[in-house]
């Protein structure tokens, strides 16, 4: 019993649920964290980062429950990727040509810079690749990722959406032409195995 008391409790310290109140604001998430909201319009995910804050709806109630309304919002910190981002990994995936290439997004929290960080490939093909974790340095965090599909336009894989199902992160797929062009560049916000598309206004 005492062992399934902990585990629950720590369940709930994990991913906390909420009511939205009826009157004014969501109580805010201290420094940082992620939890359901159970809303009149819906089931939602709430997650409260240094570089980004996501509140997604995940589901419905068909039932009239006596809670407030809230609003889906995407609000990341530094606003829109930089170009040179892509620039510089369109180089990466054109020396990887014709196999994948792969590059963590970095992000500095006392400078709002953005930086690549190739990652360590153990294997590539025109298909898949698999790579190694890379160190962080002090003042950075890991906020997503972006690979290449050469020879293909820009689509999210079974494979992608397996490796992106899991706590939050960005990600982005480069498309490259036979010639190495750029054809094709999508990003989305992935959110505990949900998926929001970015829009241009973000690159």
């Amino acid at each position: 019993m005492n062992k399934s008391i902990n585990l629950n409790a720590l369940a709930l310290m994990n991913m906390g649920l909420v009511n939205a109140p009826v009157i004014g604001e969501l109580p805010p998430i201290e420094n940082s964290g992620q939890r359901v909201v159970v809303a009149k319009n819906g089931v939602f995910i709430q997650f409260v980062g240094n570089w980004l804050e996501v509140i997604k709806r995940v589901g419905n109630i068909s039932a009239s429950v006596p809670y407030g309304s809230i609003e889906e919002k995407i609000d990341l910190r530094f606003k829109k990727f930089p170009r040179e981002m892509f620039t510089q990994f369109h180089e990466q995936a054109k020396a990887s040509f014709p196999n994948e290439a792969f590059a963590y997004i970095h992000w500095n929290r006392e400078t709002n810079q953005i930086c690549l960080v190739p990652g360590v490939v153990l294997k590539a093909t025109g298909d898949e690749i698999s790579y190694g974790r890379v160190d962080i340095e002090d003042g950075w965090q890991c906020i997503g990722d972006i690979h290449s599909h050469p020879n293909s336009i820009a689509f999210y894989s079974e494979l992608d959406n397996d490796d992106d199902k899991t706590g939050v992160k960005c990600s982005f797929v480069m498309g490259l032409d036979s010639e190495k062009a750029m054809n094709s560049l999508r990003g989305r916000f992935c959110v505990f195995g949900t998926y929001t598309e970015m829009d241009a206004s973000y690159t």
